[in-house]
C-alpha cells in the first residue's frame, strides 16, 4: 500500500542504528562493516544522513525510497544525552505512525501489510471472497488449524475487527468498528520486515488468543476489559520490532538499552527490557493518544489507566527472559490453589500473562506445514542476527544449526515449560481442547527430534545411484503425521 510503503524503513534502518551508535560513543576501530553500515569516524556523536543528496534526521524524515540504509555522520557536537537519545528513538517510530494515521482516513481499505512475498504463502480459491476486504465464511478463525496464509494482507484488519464484533468488545468497550480499524491498520502497518517479527507474527498470535480464551472458557469469565487488554496486547505486543534480541541490545548498548534503561525506576519491581519497552511506548501512543483509540476526555479516565495498565504488563510478559521467574511466581500460586477465575488482581494477571505466552509460542500446536513456516523463519532471524554480529568484527559468520536441532531446543526451552502448566491449571475445565493441544505438541516434538537425520537420510538416497524408481517415493512429508 502506498501510503504505508511512502514512510517506511527497511528493518536493517534501525539495526544499523543499533550497531552504529556503539561504534560512535566507543571510537570501535575494527574491521570495516558491510556497505549498510559505512561510517566516517570523527568525534564521538553522531547525526543520521541520507544515501542520497537529501539530509535525513534520525527522526525519519527522509525518502523512505532510498536505496540504502543511511549512513552514520560523525560530527564534532557534544554526545547525545539520553534523554534526547529516548526521545528521538521513540519519534522514529511515533512519527511513522502519526503519517499513517493522517493518511489512513483516505484509504478505504488496506492492500498489503508486509510489503513482500511471504514464504509458502498460498491463497486458496475457495478459502476467501476474491473481492474486498470481506472474510469468507468458510474460514474458520477459532479454530486451531487456521491458516492465516488463506488471507490476503487486506483481509487481516477485517479479521481483527470481527473477532471483536464477535465477542461483543466493540459495544461493551464504547468504541466503533471504525475506529478499532484504524488502530489495527496503524498498528500492523509499524510491523518491520523481519522474517519472524513481521505482521504475520502479530496476526497468529492474536489469533491463537482468540483461540485459547475460547477453549479454555475463560471467554466466558473473564471481563471485559481484560479481554479487551489482552487482544490488543496480543496484536500490538512485538510493534517496531527491530529483529534483534534484548540480549544484543543489551550487550551492545544500543539506544534501545539506553533508552531502557533510563527509564528504569529503582522503586519499580518491573526491568525494562529494550525491545519490550519500545513495543509499550508505540502501544500506549495508539491506545491513549489524542489521536489514538481510546482519547483523553473521550472515556473514562479510570477506564483509560486500567487498559493501559493492563496492556503494558501483558506485553511485558511476553519477553522470554522473564519466563523462569513467571513459572516460579505460577508455581507458587497453583501450589496455594490458583484457580483459574479468582477474582485477585494478580491472580488475573497471573492467568492472562499464562494466556498470552502460550499464544506467542502457539505455532507448534498448529498444523505442522504452518509450525515448520515459522521454525524457518524463527531460525533465519537469528541468523540475520548472527551475520550483523560478525560484519561488525569482521570474523566469519557462524555455522547456523540445523533446523530440527534449533526447533527441538526451542520446544524444549520455551514452549513445553509454558504449555506443561497450561495444561495443569486448564485441564479440569477444559479436558478435550487442553488434551489436543498436548497430544499435538508431544507429535510434533518426536518430528523434529528426527528431523534432521531423515532429511540426511533422503539426500543419500536421492543421490545414491543403486536407488531405483521415483525419487518422489523418498520423499519424507512429516505434516502427514499430523
Amino acid at each position: 500500500m502506498e501510503y504505508l510503503a511512502d514512510s517506511c524503513r527497511p528493518p536493517t534502518y534501525l539495526q544499523s542504528l543499533c550497531i552504529t551508535y556503539l561504534d560512535a560513543t566507543r571510537g570501535d576501530a575494527k574491521a570495516d562493516p558491510p556497505h549498510h553500515l559505512r561510517r566516517i569516524r570523527s568525534s564521538d556523536s553522531y547525526s543520521i544522513s541520507s544515501s542520497r543528496t537529501s539530509s535525513t534526521s534520525i527522526e525519519g524524515e527522509s525518502d523512505c525510497h532510498t536505496s540504502r540504509v543511511a549512513d552514520i555522520k560523525l560530527s564534532s557536537t557534544p554526545a547525545i544525552s539520553t534523554d534526547a537519545l529516548g526521545g528521538k528513538l521513540v519519534d522514529l517510530l511515533r512519527r511513522r505512525y502519526e503519517r499513517r494515521a493522517s493518511s489512513v482516513e483516505n484509504h478505504d481499505r488496506v492492500t498489503s501489510l508486509d510489503g513482500a512475498a511471504l514464504l509458502a504463502t498460498y491463497t486458496p480459491s475457495h478459502a476467501r471472497h476474491m473481492g474486498g476486504g470481506e472474510i469468507s465464511r468458510t474460514v474458520d478463525i477459532n479454530s486451531v488449524d487456521f491458516d492465516q496464509f488463506s488471507l490476503r494482507d487486506s483481509e487481516l484488519v477485517p479479521a481483527v475487527v470481527g473477532v471483536f464484533e464477535s465477542l461483543g468488545l466493540c459495544r461493551g468497550m464504547g468504541i466503533t468498528t471504525e475506529q478499532l480499524s484504524k488502530l489495527a491498520r496503524n498498528g500492523l502497518s509499524l510491523y518491520l520486515k523481519q522474517p519472524y517479527h513481521n505482521v504475520r507474527h502479530a496476526f497468529d498470535v492474536f489469533q491463537a488468543v482468540n483461540v485459547l480464551l475460547s477453549g479454555t472458557g475463560l471467554v466466558k469469565t473473564a471481563s471485559q476489559t481484560e479481554l479487551f487488554s489482552l487482544l490488543i496486547a496480543a496484536l500490538l505486543h512485538d510493534v517496531g520490532h527491530p529483529g534483534l534480541t534484548n540480549d544484543f541490545h543489551e550487550r551492545k548498548e544500543t539506544p534501545y538499552a539506553v533508552l531502557a534503561k533510563s527509564k528504569q525506576d529503582s522503586s519499580d519491581k518491573l526491568s525494562f527490557k529494550p525491545n519490550e519497552y519500545c513495543h509499550c511506548e508505540i502501544s500506549q501512543r495508539l491506545l491513549l493518544g489524542d489521536d489514538g483509540l481510546l482519547p483523553r476526555g473521550h472515556f473514562p479516565e479510570e477506564l483509560r489507566t486500567e487498559v493501559g495498565r493492563l496492556v503494558q504488563q501483558l506485553i511485558f510478559a511476553t519477553d522470554p527472559t522473564t519466563q523462569n521467574s513467571f513459572l516460579g511466581v505460577l508455581d507458587k500460586r497453583m501450589e496455594e490453589g490458583l484457580d483459574m477465575n479468582s477474582k485477585l488482581p494478580e491472580d488475573r494477571l497471573l492467568v492472562l500473562s499464562l494466556i498470552i505466552r502460550c499464544a506467542d509460542v502457539f505455532h507448534p500446536v498448529r498444523p505442522f506445514r504452518l509450525h515448520r513456516l515459522w521454525a524457518y523463519r524463527i531460525t533465519e532471524e537469528f541468523a540475520q542476527q548472527a551475520k550483523l554480529e560478525s560484519a561488525r568484527h569482521g570474523l566469519p559468520v557462524p555455522k547456523s544449526p540445523k533446523l530440527g536441532q534449533a526447533t527441538t531446543g526451542f520446544l524444549n526451552a520455551l514452549v513445553n515449560p509454558l504449555y506443561t502448566r497450561f495444561a495443569k491449571l486448564f485441564r479440569p475445565s477444559s479436558y478435550v481442547f487442553v488434551h489436543n493441544l498436548c497430544q499435538r505438541l508431544t507429535a510434533v516434538q518426536q518430528i523434529w527430534q528426527s528431523y534432521d537425520s531423515m532429511l540426511k537420510m533422503r539426500e543419500e538416497a536421492l543421490m545414491s545411484p543403486t536407488v531405483v524408481g521415483s525419487p518422489d517415493k523418498l520423499a519424507w512429508n512429516p505434516s502427514a503425521t499430523l
